[in-house]
């Protein structure tokens, strides 16, 4: 259900502004993320890009394992700063 709600919100992003645009803006998760559902269910899919997390950043070794889960994923995004500079919508 979050991907395909995520993938929604890229295409309409996509309509108003372009694919290249929707394909480097970063959509977050908006639930709160936690190591069981980080890596496998959530940071595992395409179109999510990150997402909030509670009550897990209170403890080091939960923490740590989404730490590890986003890692991966932000090798696999092109360089975030170069997204950030160049997805500004007029």
């Amino acid at each position: 259900m979050a991907q395909e709600t995520h993938k929604e919100v890229r295409n309409v992003l996509a309509e108003m502004f372009g694919k290249e645009v929707a394909d480097k803006m970063i959509i977050q998760y908006g639930g709160s993320m936690k190591p069981e559902n980080a890596k496998k269910d959530l940071l595992s899919q395409e179109d999510i890009d990150g997402g909030l997390v509670g009550g897990a950043s209170l403890k080091a070794d939960s923490f740590f394992e989404i730490i590890k889960s986003r890692k991966l994923k932000i090798y696999w995004r092109k360089n975030l700063n170069d997204r950030y500079r160049n997805c500004r919508a007029t």
